[in-house]
């Protein structure tokens, strides 16, 4: 155990090393050594997702159960410290749908959004970006079924897919070739090129859609008092000047227009069609301006 780190790919080894020296259980076996070592604390979210990935049934049992809740491991506990990632959004963010389901079976849920106000699929589109496309359908279908609320969150869902619609859309450039290639997932090859080998289930819209379907409201209020359509014609007036209609349409064919409607500041949808990109830059100057510390003043010495 001398050189096991604070590293989930380390300690999956060292699992795996006991597994094949005839234990019968190579995860109890390694956190029932860290915790010999006094290293339990330090190594307890790297440890879960060695488990995670293991993805054995007596191991999650064995952890989340009686035994591992008596070494303080539980289901809702963090896998990545300060991103309050429980067992069961790791699994949803890395699409594996064996180990989500295998975790319901121990009574894992979904909570409708974690301490730091962040919904589960959102990290699931952060953490996937533009691969976020070949999520399949069922996998969002396990999630409701084990209590997932397409609603709240400081950001909401059908909010993010919008706000980051550029990485489903993104294309390879030299210097950083993309996942995506026209939208579609890809591999590289033997001879360094990359080749489309799935085809996109969703664009950003067809993504919006499938939210919907599944209870997301377009006419919902995110933290910061703006719905999607307040998103929109911001978002449109600062950065961009095509891609308004195709959203404008979206939010028309589910009746969630709201153009009278004042966010937390009192600007409504209307009002942000009506000011254009200088203007906002002009706004966003002055904020920064007023919020910026006053210069410390110098004295002037004078020599008697």
């Amino acid at each position: 155990m001398a050189k096991i780190s604070n590293n989930y790919t380390a300690l999956a080894y060292h699992m795996g090393t006991l597994d094949r020296a005839g234990h019968d259980d190579g995860a109890s076996a390694t956190i029932e050594a860290v915790q010999a070592h006094g290293w339990l604390e330090q190594t307890r979210p790297a440890l879960v997702v060695g488990v995670l990935r293991r993805n054995r049934p007596e191991e999650l049992a064995w952890l989340f159960g009686e035994p591992g809740q008596r070494l303080g491991f539980s289901l809702a506990m963090d896998t990545q410290p300060a991103l309050d990632i429980p067992p069961l959004t790791w699994a949803l963010m890395h699409g594996k749908q064996t180990l989500m389901a295998r975790l319901g079976e121990l009574g894992a849920r979904f909570a409708p959004v974690d301490a730091q106000a962040t919904h589960p699929l959102v990290h699931l589109l952060n953490k996937r970006g533009g691969p976020a496309a070949a999520v399949p359908l069922a996998l969002l279908d396990q999630a409701r079924g084990l209590g997932l609320d397409f609603n709240g969150g400081r950001e909401l869902p059908l909010t993010h897919v919008f706000t980051r619609r550029a990485i489903f859309e993104r294309r390879p450039t030299p210097d950083r070739p993309a996942l995506l290639v026209s939208s579609q997932v890809s591999r590289k090859t033997s001879h360094g090129r990359y080749q489309a080998t799935t085809p996109p289930l969703y664009d950003p819209l067809a993504w919006a859609e499938a939210l919907v379907a599944r209870g997301a409201d377009p006419r919902a209020v995110d933290g910061s008092g703006m719905t999607l359509h307040h998103r929109v014609m911001y978002w449109e007036a600062q950065y961009a000047q095509d891609d308004r209609r195709p959203w404008l349409a979206f939010l028309a064919r589910h009746q969630a227009l709201a153009w009278e409607q004042p966010d937390a500041e009192g600007r409504t949808p209307r009002q942000m069609q009506a000011r254009s990109h200088p203007v906002l830059e002009a706004e966003m100057r002055e904020r920064q301006a007023a919020d910026a510390p006053a210069a410390p003043t110098t004295r002037r010495r004078f020599r008697a």
